[in-house]
């Protein structure tokens, strides 16, 4: 049985596909429930495929739920080789192509992040407030996340004019959250629970499924050849990290005429 997992109040939900490799059913559950049925039954072999983000907080969302269960990662890299390693780690989403299920999805983010931004290891995880710009070449709508961050509000024209080429904007305050720092933590608290980590690249799932009772599927933008997704594209910049310790706002430009998220952009961090 394979799982493809969300954020909700409860924990992960998952979608469970009966099979691999042909059309099968679907089921939505939270992975609770589902291992609510067997815990007092049997231990449950585990597998999540992925080593990102996605995959380790799913594996530790199982494993503090269900402590019962076996449970290993299963992935090509680890920290500090993964994709998220090099991210920014901004809590913002798209601009305005967002759907109910993902807002849902964002504020329950959000109000675990805010919860952990309160505890005495936050700073140990790279997890911050920040502050900043989003500004644009024309006129926009507000976004419908708005009410999600802190403090959204439109830039006055004085403000708009700081920034040459764009003459509309907002300003918002939100949470960072760096994976370089926060994976290496993920990491040490599943170890410190007996979750084995095994380093190898698959080809299908199918690699995995006769030796677990459950896969759990994280793999990203390994989707696109593991399970032929092609929807799944990956997206290519490039970042230099600079030592300005005068910048204290991130500053996001977007350039309408061409698509958002295509221009130049400042993230403290």
């Amino acid at each position: 049985m394979t799982f493809h997992p969300s954020f909700t109040r409860s924990g992960l939900r998952f979608v469970s596909r009966d099979s691999v490799g042909r059309r099968a059913s679907l089921h939505q559950f939270t992975i609770t429930e589902h291992f609510r049925t067997f815990r007092a039954l049997v231990t449950m072999k585990v597998v999540v495929v992925g080593g990102g983000v996605v995959g380790l907080s799913s594996a530790l969302c199982v494993k503090e739920r269900c402590p019962q269960a076996e449970l290993t990662v299963v992935a090509a890299e680890f920290t500090p080789n993964t994709t998220g390693d090099g991210a920014a780690g901004i809590i913002q989403p798209q601009l305005w192509d967002v759907t109910q299920e993902e807002l849902t999805w964002l504020q329950w983010t959000f109000d675990h992040l805010s919860r952990l931004y309160k505890t005495e290891f936050s700073s140990q995880i790279g997890l911050f407030c920040q502050s900043g710009y989003n500004v644009f070449d024309r006129e926009v709508p507000d976004p419908p996340w708005k009410d999600i961050v802190h403090g959204f509000r439109h830039l006055t024209g004085e403000e708009a004019k700081k920034f040459p080429g764009y003459s509309y904007g907002w300003f918002t305050t939100t949470l960072m959250l760096e994976c370089r720092s926060y994976l290496p933590w993920l990491t040490q608290r599943l170890k410190e629970k007996g979750v084995k980590f095994e380093q190898r690249k698959i080809a299908s799932l199918s690699e995995v499924c006769s030796d677990y009772d459950v896969v759990i599927n994280c793999c990203g933008l390994s989707a696109r050849t593991l399970l032929n997704d092609q929807g799944v594209k990956p997206g290519r910049g490039q970042i230099v990290r600079v030592h300005a310790p005068w910048i204290k706002h991130f500053l996001l430009t977007h350039n309408l005429s061409t698509t958002y998220y295509n221009s130049p952009y400042i993230i403290p961090g």
